[in-house]
């Protein structure tokens, strides 16, 4: 295993802008399900 052009903090870089893009989605699919009853509730 050779890193040839690519350094460790460009992995490590893509690695946490997967782990936001996954964490935002998952926010986002929390949120469209706990919509309905925080609008109930709140109403």
């Amino acid at each position: 295993m050779r890193f040839h052009k690519q350094p460790l903090e460009e992995l490590l870089r893509n690695l946490y802008f997967i782990f936001l893009w996954t964490h935002l989605k998952i926010l986002k699919y929390l949120e469209s399900i706990e919509k309905p009853t925080h609008i109930t509730n709140y109403t």
